[in-house]
């Protein structure tokens, strides 16, 4: 188990030889203000984590593998390296908090914790338009997915306030929360990455996931009642103008199959000095590097956090976040209360 742990610390520190850019997790620390202090960073969030692994003696827990081959005692120790790693780049490469390094980065906390308040997290979901942002905004994508199966069970729950006379709208209304929670998983990445090849991203993944036939079928429902309208859904996107899209009403798919950094620039933290953050009981205080600090490396326009890699990481999220959504507690829930009353 310590050979699976190790293992996932080593994608996170990468050593390479002198004169070669470094690789900290998803950064190149040549693009961060303080490069060796960046480095240094990631270097101690390792050790800590293997401390923690150690004290915790995960290695004699003997539960069962969960997440990248962990344990949930390991996984508690990853869990808190990655919080150490977003300060890491909170301090030492404040001038990439847009970037898909950072935003990818904070995808690896948010799979590897327990804890949901991702809003917490500084600088996530990055604004739309932001200078030196990810050409695709993979923290929105995740940010409105956890929206959705809100409002998914939201939108069944809210099923038992029709009214008696109401009672043979029960099984239409049903259909329609499933189809706008389809639609709207699916509809995220045209709203809200529509350069991008959804493919990559992992509609394809999700859209296995659901139940056979159900999306073809859903065209009449979502055309009796609408999904922000009548169910109460939040457009599925960056902004108002965001559509569910129906079957047979996508638009055409984008051709990108990278992601990368746009160009601007970040020339002075966005927060200050020092400011806080709090994830779950952990607070956290960051200092940032001197203001005065400069990146050796390229501003923007590169490709962010390995491209393919990040997308693969991105699809992988994707399966985790349908699989919760479709899970039996909510579908059998709400048919076995419609067959009680």
């Amino acid at each position: 188990m310590r050979v699976s742990f190790i293992a996932s610390l080593l994608t996170s520190l990468l050593v390479v030889p002198p004169g070669l850019a470094a690789k900290v997790g998803l950064f190149d620390s040549e693009d961060c203000v303080d490069p060796l202090g960046m480095e240094k960073c990631y270097g101690t969030a390792s050790n800590e984590a293997l401390r923690c692994y150690d004290d915790k003696k995960c290695e004699e827990e003997g539960e069962g593998e969960e997440e990248d081959g962990l344990s949930q005692c390991a996984l508690s120790c990853r869990c808190l390296q990655s919080q150490d790693e977003i300060n890491c780049a909170l301090s030492h490469c404040w001038n990439k908090v847009y970037s898909c390094e950072y935003q990818q980065t904070v995808g690896e906390l948010v799979s590897y914790c327990s804890e949901s308040d991702w809003e917490a997290i500084p600088f996530y979901p990055a604004p739309d338009n932001a200078p030196a942002a990810c050409s695709c905004n993979l923290s929105q994508l995740r940010v409105t997915k956890k929206r959705l199966i809100n409002e998914t069970d939201s939108c069944v729950n809210n099923i038992g306030s029709l009214s008696a006379r109401d009672l043979d709208d029960f099984g239409d209304v049903l259909e329609t929360c499933e189809c706008c929670s389809i639609s709207g998983f699916l509809s995220i990445y045209w709203n809200i990455c529509p350069d991008m090849n959804p493919f990559v991203l992992g509609a394809d993944d999700w859209y296995n996931l659901v139940p056979q036939n159900n999306f073809p079928a859903c065209g009449k429902y979502m055309d009796a009642l609408s999904c922000i309208g009548d169910l109460g859904f939040a457009p599925p996107g960056l902004n108002k103008s965001a559509k569910f899209f129906a079957p047979g009403e996508f638009p055409e798919n984008g051709t990108q199959t990278t992601v990368w950094n746009l160009d601007g620039s970040i020339t002075s933290p966005l927060s200050g000095e020092t400011f806080s953050w709090t994830f779950g009981r952990i607070a956290h205080t960051v200092t940032v590097a001197s203001a005065d600090a400069k990146p050796t490396g390229s501003a923007g326009g590169k490709e962010g956090g390995g491209g393919k890699e990040d997308s693969d990481k991105v699809s992988q999220d994707d399966e985790e976040d349908a699989a919760s959504l479709l899970s039996p507690r909510l579908w059998l829930i709400a048919l076995t209360c419609i067959v009680i009353v």
